[in-house]
């Protein structure tokens, strides 16, 4: 089994126990699978003393560690900040893109830090859908477009029937997106 080029996807995850006054470190990421390429925002806090509250940019890259048998293998992500304090992220993913564990160093007042081992959570579905929480959204959201747009293109008529089936699910779970696409069709009128 091999990671598919799908294009881009969100991927937000918090690395750390979740303990009170814990170190934390929260990732919302652009993952571009063509091109194994990653970039986004870094944010480390902690509560209790020395108190952290970082943001930082980082970029970096993904690759298949592949294994005997090719079942056993992972995703490593490496991100290296770009932006903000020195800080270096190593994720490990099962090929599904569910997180593994992480460990990260981080330098403050010429001092290296490290974190290993670190529990990682997904804190954005890796589905398509809404990635802006829907407190911050401020106008109509487009969950399928640009895949929408892909499968009708590549005219692969299996990839078109589970985008439509992923779509109807998340359709029948969202009254307000029914109307959007209701009001959507009528605007299009009969080419839609």
């Amino acid at each position: 089994m091999t990671v598919s080029s799908v294009g881009l996807f969100p991927l937000a995850l918090t690395i750390g126990t979740g303990a009170d006054g814990a170190q934390t470190l929260a990732l919302t990421l652009a993952v571009a699978t063509p091109t194994s390429t990653v970039t986004g925002m870094a944010h480390l806090t902690q509560a209790i003393s020395p108190p952290l509250n970082e943001t930082v940019a980082v970029a970096g890259s993904y690759t298949q560690l592949t294994v005997m048998p090719v079942s056993a293998s992972h995703l490593l992500m490496t991100l290296h900040s770009v932006a903000g304090m020195p800080l270096t992220v190593r994720i490990l993913f099962a090929l599904d893109w569910t997180p593994i564990s992480a460990s990260y160093q981080y330098e403050i007042d010429g001092v290296w830090h490290s974190v290993d081992n670190a529990p990682v959570h997904l804190t954005l579905p890796l589905e398509p859908g809404p990635v802006i929480p829907p407190a911050l959204r401020t106008g109509p959201v487009v969950l399928y477009g640009g895949a929408m747009q892909q499968a009708q293109s590549s005219g692969d008529l299996a990839a078109m029937k589970v985008l439509a089936s992923e779509a109807e699910t998340q359709l029948a779970k969202k009254d307000d997106l029914s109307t959007a696409l209701q009001a959507a069709k009528a605007a299009l009128g009969p080419q839609g």
